[in-house]
């Protein structure tokens, strides 16, 4: 059995972050006089918020639940229950529940220890929210202030947990749990002035809440509107007995969740969690804390701060999901709290993140962190992340293969992390393509020192890679020990070969930044040109460089977003075997010919 962080407020681990996420990049870009360009914030999502079309088996003995049902009914087809709640405390370990179709408007189902399958009826959308419809609003103000309603008697205070470390001072509220939406579209909070709402401040699209008169203020007319507002901090949550229950098909949305909690929390192992939508949670879409999940096919998206937050989910799988439009509260990253990702996963072993896609998120797409060991971050696409898309982090032996990774503002980055493998990447117009480096921290946990998880960047290989620049001002590949004393960056990348870079033709073009350290001294060496890097260095022997090709020298149509390699490209053979476990993760024999780039990708 391991230890689980207290399920009412999940800080993370105590260790202090020397860079996180993009910051890593723009700090030590900066020490180069380079900028890296951030991608825009992601647009608004609505009308993405969307749900799969199933068509599940019921199975003899299924108990049903809808929306015009009653909890004094048999729980039958003809006969339902009202609420999920019902019907779990009335179901048997095996019992699948069938939910028909409709808004069922129910939180805080207590944790329940029986396996169970909770899924819709065969092509009905299901929807579980945190939220209640708001009626009774009047003009607010004693002339009644234009614009402004309010709804007295409001009284749904929510935890307000979040570190104040992680709350961006241009994003006051990002840490306030409370949610309204207006005809299904979200609502941007107006933070309270000394406990009071400035009613001169909620205006169109906004809302303030006042726990201390119990007043809802909007700044949108309610009277020909559906004003929905959070009432319930959490949907559903399982334990040990409910090991391999199953969660599919299902709406979750609109939680007040506190700081680092999910709407759903699935802390049970063994569970199957497939085909969902978790939209607009305060703060975590799923909370993952069990060994052996299988979490495909689901959508994560616009929520407050990640997408997926999974810990120690030992040998999971979290394949064919998308996560887009994450910490659309802003929490702010760069700090010892952060955590805003599309996925973050910390303190996993044997895991495997393949065929997913990470999108849009302001924050990194998918972000390994705190020992993390042994993960398989394979065949996935990360695009337009205003962080890095594939963050591994003072974790080790991993695999990062095969995946595309597009317009983020860090394409893929290690820090602190050991005997990591990146190899068969494609990385297209990245503000810095490959980011290796040393952290200046120490495991505390000697367990996962023993285990070789030492925080030590080391014995890192980046291999067959295809590298399409379009940042000239900034290098494409760095390579840094933040350590004390530094180490040269050959100590901390073994092996660097075989990998293809293209940069537009630019003044000052710069290819890669490497250390060069000396005892007691360290210092930035910037090579222009491959010839140089591999005289610097001894590493990339077996490179190409292609800046003086016309045009587009790897792909099909780059301008279209097709990144397959162009019929007769040289690199489509050359490149180096695979090792083993690289090989395993990727589905080729060990030794098998192979080329440069990506093999495989969600669709490609």
């Amino acid at each position: 059995m391991h230890s689980k962080p207290d399920q009412s407020r999940r800080p993370r681990p105590n260790t202090v972050r020397l860079i996180a996420a993009a910051a890593t990049s723009v700090a030590s870009l900066a020490l180069a006089g380079c900028t890296v360009p951030q991608p825009p914030q992601p647009p608004p999502s609505s009308s993405q918020v969307t749900l799969a079309d199933t068509a599940y088996p019921i199975p003899a003995g299924a108990l049903f639940v809808a929306t015009s049902g009653s909890d004094n009914n048999a729980g039958s087809s003809d006969a339902p229950f009202a609420t999920l709640q019902k019907a779990i405390d009335s179901a048997w370990a095996g019992t699948t529940i069938v939910m028909r179709g409709g808004t069922y408007r129910e939180g805080g189902v207590q944790r329940f220890f029986k396996r169970l399958t909770i899924q819709p009826y065969p092509h009905e959308k299901v929807w579980i929210k945190g939220t209640d419809v708001v009626t009774g609003f009047r003009r607010a103000g004693a002339n009644g202030s234009q614009g402004v309603w309010v709804k007295d008697g409001w009284s749904h205070p929510f935890c307000d947990c979040a570190d104040a470390l992680g709350i961006d001072p241009k994003f006051p509220t990002a840490g306030m749990p409370d949610e309204v939406f207006l005809n299904g579209a979200p609502r941007r909070q107006v933070e309270a002035a000394n406990g009071s709402c400035p009613v001169a401040s909620v205006v169109a699209g906004t809302f303030c809440v006042d726990d201390a008169s119990h007043q809802l203020y909007v700044g949108d007319d309610p009277t020909a509107a559906t004003v929905e507002a959070s009432t319930q901090s959490t949907a559903l949550t399982t334990s040990q007995g409910a090991a391999g229950s199953v969660i599919r098909g299902l709406g979750f949305a609109g939680y007040a969740t506190a700081w680092q909690h999910g709407m759903v929390v699935a802390d049970s192992p063994g569970m199957v969690i497939e085909n969902n939508t978790f939209a607009y949670s305060a703060s975590a879409g799923l909370l993952a804390t069990e060994p052996k999940e299988t979490i495909n096919g689901n959508l994560f998206i616009d929520n407050g701060f990640v997408g997926l937050q999974a810990w120690q989910t030992n040998y999971s799988t979290v394949s064919n999901n998308r996560f887009a439009y994450n910490n659309n509260e802003h929490f702010r990253a760069g700090t010892a709290v952060s955590g805003e990702a599309g996925l973050k996963m910390s303190g996993t072993t044997g895991a495997w993140i393949t065929s997913n896609i990470f999108e849009d998120n302001d924050a990194s797409g998918f972000w390994a962190d705190v020992s993390s060991s042994g993960l398989q971050i394979v065949r996935n696409v990360a695009r337009n992340n205003t962080g890095v898309g594939l963050f591994y982090e003072v974790s080790g032996f991993g695999v990062i293969a095969s995946n595309l990774v597009e317009s983020n503002a860090v394409g893929i980055q290690a820090g602190g992390a050991n005997d990591t493998r990146i190899y068969n990447n494609t990385l297209v117009d990245n503000g810095l393509a490959l980011n290796v480096y040393g952290v200046n921290r120490s495991n505390p946990d000697s367990a996962k020192v023993a285990a070789g998880i030492t925080w030590v960047a080391v014995r890192d290989e980046v291999v067959n890679n295809l590298v399409f620049d379009a940042v000239p001002s900034s290098p494409a590949y760095q390579v840094k020990d933040y350590e004390s004393p530094a180490r040269a960056a050959t100590a901390i990348v073994s092996m660097s070969d075989d990998n293809a870079w293209y940069q537009r033709a630019a003044p000052n073009v710069v290819l890669a930044e490497w250390w060069l350290a000396k005892p007691g001294q360290h210092w930035a060496s910037a090579f222009g040109t491959l010839a140089g890097l591999q005289a610097g260095t001894g590493r990339e022997l077996h490179s190409h460089q292609a800046n003086s090709f016309q045009g587009d020298p790897f792909f099909q149509d780059s301008q279209k977003g097709d990144f397959r390699l162009r019929a007769g490209s040289p690199y489509l053979h050359g490149g180096q075997p695979l090792p083993a476990n690289v090989a395993a993760a990727l589905g080729v024999m060990a030794g098998t010919p192979i080329g440069l780039g990506a093999l495989d990708w969600p669709g490609r």
